[in-house]
Protein backbone atom coordinates (compact mmCIF):
# COMPACT_ATOMS: atom_id res chain seq x y z
CA UNK A 1 0.00 0.00 0.00
CA UNK A 2 1.27 3.43 -0.95
CA UNK A 3 0.67 5.98 1.75
CA UNK A 4 0.08 9.64 0.92
CA UNK A 5 -0.29 12.49 3.36
CA UNK A 6 -4.06 12.76 3.54
CA UNK A 7 -3.72 15.25 6.38
CA UNK A 8 -2.40 17.81 3.86
CA UNK A 9 -5.11 20.41 3.16
CA UNK A 10 -2.90 23.01 1.51
CA UNK A 11 -4.73 22.73 -1.82
CA UNK A 12 -8.21 23.09 -0.34
CA UNK A 13 -10.47 26.14 -0.35
CA UNK A 14 -12.54 26.62 2.81
CA UNK A 15 -15.38 28.91 3.87
CA UNK A 16 -15.30 29.90 7.56
CA UNK A 17 -18.13 31.85 9.20
CA UNK A 18 -17.72 33.49 12.58
CA UNK A 19 -14.10 33.92 11.55
CA UNK A 20 -13.46 37.11 13.50
CA UNK A 21 -13.62 35.71 17.03
CA UNK A 22 -13.06 32.67 19.21
CA UNK A 23 -12.96 29.24 17.60
CA UNK A 24 -13.66 30.64 14.14
CA UNK A 25 -10.71 33.05 14.31
CA UNK A 26 -8.36 30.34 15.61
CA UNK A 27 -9.55 27.97 12.88
CA UNK A 28 -8.99 30.55 10.16
CA UNK A 29 -5.48 31.26 11.46
CA UNK A 30 -4.63 27.55 11.56
CA UNK A 31 -5.97 26.90 8.06
CA UNK A 32 -3.99 29.83 6.69
CA UNK A 33 -0.83 28.43 8.29
CA UNK A 34 -1.63 25.05 6.73
CA UNK A 35 -1.73 26.63 3.28
CA UNK A 36 -5.47 26.73 2.58
CA UNK A 37 -7.26 29.34 0.54
CA UNK A 38 -10.05 30.87 2.60
CA UNK A 39 -13.24 32.85 2.45
CA UNK A 40 -13.69 34.35 5.90
CA UNK A 41 -17.01 35.78 7.05
CA UNK A 42 -17.57 38.06 10.01
CA UNK A 43 -18.67 41.51 11.12
CA UNK A 44 -15.43 42.77 12.67
CA UNK A 45 -13.63 44.58 9.84
CA UNK A 46 -10.35 44.83 11.78
CA UNK A 47 -10.20 41.07 12.32
CA UNK A 48 -11.14 40.42 8.70
CA UNK A 49 -8.30 42.70 7.59
CA UNK A 50 -5.92 40.90 9.95
CA UNK A 51 -6.80 37.54 8.41
CA UNK A 52 -6.50 38.95 4.89
CA UNK A 53 -3.00 40.22 5.66
CA UNK A 54 -2.01 36.93 7.27
CA UNK A 55 -3.30 35.05 4.22
CA UNK A 56 -0.95 36.89 1.86
CA UNK A 57 -3.31 36.78 -1.11
CA UNK A 58 -5.09 33.52 -0.24
CA UNK A 59 -7.81 34.98 2.00
CA UNK A 60 -10.98 36.70 0.78
CA UNK A 61 -12.79 38.62 3.55
CA UNK A 62 -16.57 38.97 3.44
CA UNK A 63 -18.26 41.31 5.89
CA UNK A 64 -21.76 40.01 6.49
CA UNK A 65 -24.50 39.55 9.06
CA UNK A 66 -25.61 35.93 8.91
CA UNK A 67 -29.01 36.85 10.34
CA UNK A 68 -29.75 38.69 7.09
CA UNK A 69 -30.93 36.52 4.18
CA UNK A 70 -29.59 39.05 1.67
CA UNK A 71 -26.14 38.80 3.26
CA UNK A 72 -26.31 35.01 3.00
CA UNK A 73 -26.99 35.40 -0.73
CA UNK A 74 -24.09 37.85 -0.94
CA UNK A 75 -21.71 35.31 0.62
CA UNK A 76 -22.67 32.55 -1.81
CA UNK A 77 -22.40 34.88 -4.79
CA UNK A 78 -18.93 36.02 -3.67
CA UNK A 79 -17.37 32.56 -3.50
CA UNK A 80 -16.27 30.05 -6.10
CA UNK A 81 -16.11 26.32 -5.50
CA UNK A 82 -15.14 25.28 -1.97
CA UNK A 83 -13.88 22.04 -0.44
CA UNK A 84 -15.12 22.74 3.05
CA UNK A 85 -17.46 24.89 5.11
CA UNK A 86 -16.94 25.60 8.82
CA UNK A 87 -19.86 27.31 10.54
CA UNK A 88 -18.50 28.83 13.73
CA UNK A 89 -20.78 31.84 14.02
CA UNK A 90 -22.76 31.89 17.23
CA UNK A 91 -23.96 33.78 20.26
CA UNK A 92 -24.82 32.79 23.81
CA UNK A 93 -26.58 34.66 26.61
CA UNK A 94 -27.56 33.38 30.03
CA UNK A 95 -31.31 33.98 30.44
CA UNK A 96 -33.61 31.95 32.73
CA UNK A 97 -36.80 30.62 31.16
CA UNK A 98 -39.11 33.21 32.74
CA UNK A 99 -37.24 36.03 30.97
CA UNK A 100 -37.09 34.52 27.47
CA UNK A 101 -38.95 36.57 24.88
CA UNK A 102 -39.88 35.62 21.33
CA UNK A 103 -37.51 38.32 20.03
CA UNK A 104 -34.63 36.84 22.03
CA UNK A 105 -35.48 33.32 20.84
CA UNK A 106 -35.48 34.38 17.20
CA UNK A 107 -32.28 36.40 17.54
CA UNK A 108 -30.28 33.57 19.09
CA UNK A 109 -31.77 30.89 16.86
CA UNK A 110 -31.24 32.89 13.67
CA UNK A 111 -27.47 33.10 14.17
CA UNK A 112 -26.77 29.77 15.86
CA UNK A 113 -29.03 27.61 13.70
CA UNK A 114 -31.00 29.29 10.90
CA UNK A 115 -27.93 30.84 9.30
CA UNK A 116 -26.22 27.44 9.01
CA UNK A 117 -29.33 25.83 7.55
CA UNK A 118 -30.00 28.45 4.90
CA UNK A 119 -26.36 29.08 4.01
CA UNK A 120 -25.81 25.34 3.51
CA UNK A 121 -29.03 25.13 1.50
CA UNK A 122 -27.90 27.86 -0.88
CA UNK A 123 -24.35 26.50 -1.16
CA UNK A 124 -25.74 23.15 -2.24
CA UNK A 125 -28.38 24.64 -4.52
CA UNK A 126 -25.70 26.67 -6.32
CA UNK A 127 -23.38 23.63 -6.36
CA UNK A 128 -20.61 25.49 -4.62
CA UNK A 129 -19.32 22.52 -2.58
CA UNK A 130 -16.99 20.14 -4.40
CA UNK A 131 -17.60 16.39 -4.31
CA UNK A 132 -15.66 14.92 -1.41
CA UNK A 133 -16.07 18.14 0.56
CA UNK A 134 -16.60 18.52 4.30
CA UNK A 135 -19.19 20.59 6.16
CA UNK A 136 -18.64 21.24 9.87
CA UNK A 137 -21.10 23.18 12.03
CA UNK A 138 -19.71 23.97 15.50
CA UNK A 139 -22.14 22.74 18.14
CA UNK A 140 -21.47 22.34 21.87
CA UNK A 141 -21.72 19.80 24.66
CA UNK A 142 -24.72 21.98 25.58
CA UNK A 143 -26.54 19.93 22.94
CA UNK A 144 -26.63 17.02 25.39
CA UNK A 145 -25.88 18.56 28.80
CA UNK A 146 -28.41 20.86 30.48
CA UNK A 147 -27.06 24.16 31.75
CA UNK A 148 -28.95 26.68 33.89
CA UNK A 149 -30.13 29.73 31.97
CA UNK A 150 -29.19 28.30 28.57
CA UNK A 151 -32.46 26.74 27.43
CA UNK A 152 -32.32 28.35 23.97
CA UNK A 153 -28.59 27.84 23.47
CA UNK A 154 -28.83 24.16 24.44
CA UNK A 155 -31.82 23.75 22.14
CA UNK A 156 -30.27 25.29 19.03
CA UNK A 157 -27.00 23.42 19.51
CA UNK A 158 -28.95 20.16 19.76
CA UNK A 159 -30.79 21.16 16.58
CA UNK A 160 -27.45 21.53 14.78
CA UNK A 161 -26.49 17.98 15.73
CA UNK A 162 -29.82 16.55 14.61
CA UNK A 163 -29.74 18.42 11.32
CA UNK A 164 -26.13 17.38 10.70
CA UNK A 165 -27.13 13.71 10.77
CA UNK A 166 -29.86 14.27 8.18
CA UNK A 167 -27.57 16.28 5.88
CA UNK A 168 -24.84 13.64 6.16
CA UNK A 169 -27.27 11.18 4.59
CA UNK A 170 -28.67 13.62 2.03
CA UNK A 171 -25.22 14.70 0.79
CA UNK A 172 -23.61 11.25 0.79
CA UNK A 173 -24.27 10.69 -2.92
CA UNK A 174 -21.72 13.43 -3.61
CA UNK A 175 -19.35 12.06 -0.96
CA UNK A 176 -19.81 15.30 0.98
CA UNK A 177 -19.31 14.64 4.68
CA UNK A 178 -21.15 16.48 7.44
CA UNK A 179 -20.02 16.29 11.08
CA UNK A 180 -20.43 18.52 14.12
CA UNK A 181 -17.74 19.32 16.65
CA UNK A 182 -19.09 19.87 20.16
CA UNK A 183 -16.65 21.65 22.47
CA UNK A 184 -17.03 22.05 26.19
CA UNK A 185 -15.89 25.27 27.82
CA UNK A 186 -13.23 26.91 25.65
CA UNK A 187 -11.46 30.09 26.66
CA UNK A 188 -12.99 32.49 24.12
CA UNK A 189 -14.91 35.75 24.13
CA UNK A 190 -18.10 33.75 24.77
CA UNK A 191 -16.64 32.43 28.02
CA UNK A 192 -15.74 35.99 28.96
CA UNK A 193 -19.41 36.89 28.57
CA UNK A 194 -20.41 33.99 30.82
CA UNK A 195 -17.93 35.33 33.36
CA UNK A 196 -19.96 38.54 33.47
CA UNK A 197 -22.86 36.70 35.12
CA UNK A 198 -20.98 33.90 36.93
CA UNK A 199 -18.59 34.45 39.82
CA UNK A 200 -14.90 33.52 39.45
CA UNK A 201 -15.41 30.98 42.23
CA UNK A 202 -18.22 29.29 40.29
CA UNK A 203 -16.08 29.15 37.16
CA UNK A 204 -13.23 27.59 39.13
CA UNK A 205 -15.58 24.93 40.49
CA UNK A 206 -16.84 24.27 36.97
CA UNK A 207 -13.35 23.96 35.50
CA UNK A 208 -12.51 21.30 38.08
CA UNK A 209 -15.18 19.14 36.42
CA UNK A 210 -12.92 19.01 33.35
CA UNK A 211 -10.15 16.41 33.91
CA UNK A 212 -7.94 18.25 31.40
CA UNK A 213 -9.19 21.73 32.32
CA UNK A 214 -10.89 24.21 30.01
CA UNK A 215 -9.88 24.07 26.37
CA UNK A 216 -8.30 26.60 24.05
CA UNK A 217 -9.60 27.59 20.60
CA UNK A 218 -6.68 25.78 18.99
CA UNK A 219 -7.82 22.49 20.53
CA UNK A 220 -11.00 22.72 18.47
CA UNK A 221 -9.33 24.17 15.38
CA UNK A 222 -7.02 21.15 15.01
CA UNK A 223 -9.97 18.75 15.09
CA UNK A 224 -11.75 20.84 12.47
CA UNK A 225 -8.65 20.73 10.26
CA UNK A 226 -8.64 16.93 10.54
CA UNK A 227 -12.31 16.75 9.53
CA UNK A 228 -11.56 18.97 6.53
CA UNK A 229 -8.77 16.66 5.42
CA UNK A 230 -9.04 13.52 3.30
CA UNK A 231 -7.77 11.58 6.32
CA UNK A 232 -11.35 11.76 7.64
CA UNK A 233 -12.96 10.59 4.37
CA UNK A 234 -14.84 7.76 6.13
CA UNK A 235 -16.30 9.90 8.92
CA UNK A 236 -19.73 11.43 8.44
CA UNK A 237 -22.87 11.94 10.49
CA UNK A 238 -20.86 12.09 13.71
CA UNK A 239 -20.79 14.49 16.65
CA UNK A 240 -17.18 14.84 17.79
CA UNK A 241 -17.05 15.83 21.48
CA UNK A 242 -14.08 17.93 22.58
CA UNK A 243 -14.39 18.58 26.29
CA UNK A 244 -11.27 17.47 28.13
CA UNK A 245 -13.22 14.56 29.59
CA UNK A 246 -16.09 16.64 31.04
CA UNK A 247 -18.86 14.34 29.82
CA UNK A 248 -16.97 11.10 30.39
CA UNK A 249 -18.32 10.72 33.92
CA UNK A 250 -21.29 11.76 36.05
Amino acid sequence: MNFTNKFDISQKTILVTGATSGIGFATAQLLINMGCSLYVVGRNTDKLAELETLGNGKVTPIQADLRDNEDIKKIVEAIDKIDGFVHSAGVVKNIPLQFISRDYLETERSLNYDSFLFLTQLLMKKRKVNAGGSIIPVSSIASSVGMNGLAIYCGVKAALVGTMRVLAKEFSNNKIRVNTVSPGMVKTELVDKVADVVTPEALLIDEKKYPLGYGLPDDVAYCIAFLLSDASRWITGQDIILDGGRTSYV
